[in-house]
């Protein structure tokens, strides 16, 4: 295209949440990006960073056995991020102008006033206001909600047909706890866990592995396990993760099985030391989740 061919594209490169803790650069252009649903999709391109609250409308992912479409993110997110198609993004913040690439600044909390009057009726403070530092309070709470086992169990069948809904806390005890736990997940699902507390399986083998063959075998991921014959189980390799439970392994986000789907994608290619290190945050972030 004409209005690409000046090197203009380079001013609208960005980041998109592809697949779960698989984020992709992208030349955020119509001629390019063609479905861009600028009204959402704006809100995550401004100059200050939003948080997005990412689930599926309906729907029990086969084999997973439970409803587990939500995430979260900074970036605008794939229509295909759960499995195809389903997946919404809904800003905790809202921009004045998300309408093109501005650098809108000015921003306003995107919470019912409802949910707001609740808050502001369980706080024992008489002048509790909305910050932007409360209002990430409450999307932790939201997101140790939707992570619950109790409320995923409770509200499967309602989940299978619409969006979930967020009951009201009873008390602020509750509301803390929750929101506290649900900061942490949010933490970990965006990679911005304090790495000095972090600790990461350890990584064997040579630097810049090509990804083969992978399977887990012995609390380990292989990238080069060895061929599988019909009735035998599966051979280890000599590069891969070592430390890695098999519960973190099989953990999945909608329709994918997260530690294999970003070795999946990247099979043939060669992992750099960067592609290594992100993929040990992958598990470390997994397992707080399945700990939390």
């Amino acid at each position: 295209k004409d209005e690409l061919a000046d090197g203009t594209w380079a001013r609208e490169t960005g980041v998109v949440s592809y697949r779960p803790f698989d984020p992709r650069w992208t030349v955020y252009n119509s001629n390019v990006a063609v479905h861009r649903r600028m009204r959402a999709t704006g809100h995550f391109l401004g100059v200050t960073a939003n948080l997005g609250l990412c689930v599926g409308k309906a729907g029990q992912v086969v084999g997973s056995g439970e409803w587990n479409l939500v995430s979260c993110t900074r970036h605008p997110v794939d229509f295909n991020y759960f499995y195809r198609g389903g997946a919404c993004n809904f800003p905790l913040f809202l921009t004045e102008d998300s309408q093109e690439l501005s650098l809108a600044t000015r921003r306003r909390v995107n919470l019912s006033e409802s949910f707001i009057d609740a808050l502001r009726e369980m706080h024992s403070s008489a002048r509790f206001q909305l910050d932007d530092t409360k209002a990430e309070f409450a999307f932790g709470y939201i997101y140790a909600i939707l992570h619950s086992p109790s409320y995923r169990a409770r509200y499967a069948d309602f989940l299978k047909v619409d969006f979930p809904r967020i009951p009201v806390p009873a008390t602020e005890l509750t509301y803390n706890a929750l929101a506290t736990l649900g900061r942490a997940l949010v933490a970990s699902h965006l990679l911005e866990n304090d790495p000095k507390t972090a600790r990461p399986p350890k990584y064997t083998g040579a630097s810049q592995p090509a990804v083969a063959r992978t399977c887990w075998v012995e609390d380990a991921i292989w990238l080069d396990a060895g061929p599988t014959k019909k009735g035998r189980v599966q051979s280890r390799g000599s590069t891969g993760f070592i430390g890695v439970p098999e519960d973190v392994w099989n953990f999945h986000i909608g329709g994918y099985q997260v530690c294999e789907k970003w070795l999946k994608d990247r099979k043939g290619r060669t992992l750099s030391d960067e592609d290594i290190a992100h993929y040990q945050k992958i598990i470390v972030a997994i397992s707080e989740t399945i700990r939390i």
